[in-house]
């Protein structure tokens, strides 16, 4: 898991991100826990990455970070399926985990866009290959939901011993 996760390197949070999770958190109630991991005794693999644990006994639910040079949030939810959303701010990613923030919209990147209307054939063309994946989004997307469900089954077998 380690390995895998450092293909995806976080950037650190700013001191303004920092105070709006811990804003985000404080008014969060039904959170079991919430950290940014930044200690030298975390795992590596989650360093600089933001943890939910919306119950004790799951383990982490949430992943919520911003890849080295991006300015994009990304969250990796687990449940029934893995989920990977992008948003374009912090408030808007933790709105999505559990909508506490006043002011804060939860709006997928995606969601946002709005489609592209060409005056003719090349123009479509062109917006078209501007909204497909490329295909390093498709391997961090694809390692993102490696991770996170070996992480989940880690903490699984974690919790049994």
């Amino acid at each position: 898991m380690r390995e895998k996760i450092r293909h995806l390197p976080a950037r650190l949070l700013t001191p303004d991100e920092r105070a709006l999770f811990n804003e985000w958190f404080a008014a969060v109630g039904d959170i079991a826990s919430g950290y940014v991991s930044n200690r030298a005794g975390d795992d590596p693999a989650l360093h600089h990455r933001i943890v939910i644990v919306t119950t004790a006994a799951d383990g982490p639910s949430h992943f919520v970070y911003a890849s080295a040079g991006r300015n994009i949030w990304i969250v990796v939810s687990s449940g029934q399926r893995t989920r990977i959303k992008r948003f374009r701010t912090l408030r808007a990613a933790l709105t999505f985990v559990r909508p506490v923030l006043v002011g804060a919209q939860a709006e997928n990147v995606f969601d946002e866009a709005k489609p592209l209307r060409a005056p003719h054939n090349r123009a479509r063309t062109r917006a078209k290959a501007l909204s497909t994946p490329t295909r390093a989004e498709n391997a961090n997307r694809y390692l993102a939901k490696r991770l996170f469900a070996q992480c989940s089954d880690e903490w699984r077998l974690g919790s049994r011993r």
